[in-house]
């Protein structure tokens, strides 16, 4: 698997319950590869903070991709700040397997 690396448009920002919020952009590469226990590596729109943030996929809908973010410091609360439009540098899917899912398994929530 290679990942794919560039910026992405933020097209949504929902809160979902406090503390959390849910981020979407378009990415075919990314939206295609994409995997239970796989991750994207988003870079944080500050300059201060120089690390990139490791996010597990939340939904994946065609190209779009979907991301679920709890606010626990500053990098995820400078995230949770971005606005539709914005751009965000992405790396991804990235991780050591997807993890496999049962074709009979249900959802339970």
């Amino acid at each position: 698997m290679t990942a794919w690396q560039g910026e992405v448009t933020v097209e949504a920002v929902a809160p979902v319950a406090p503390g959390y919020f849910t981020l979407r952009f378009d990415q075919p590469l990314i939206a295609a590869a994409a995997a239970p226990g796989l991750f994207v590596n988003v870079q944080v729109p500050a300059p201060e903070l120089c690390l990139r943030r490791p996010i597990s996929f939340y939904a994946v809908e065609g190209s779009q991709v979907s991301l679920m973010v709890g606010v626990h410091g500053r990098g995820t609360a400078a995230l949770a700040a971005a606005r539709p439009g914005d751009r965000l540098d992405v790396m991804g899917p990235l991780g050591g397997r997807a993890l496999s899912i049962a074709p009979e398994a249900q959802r339970v929530a």
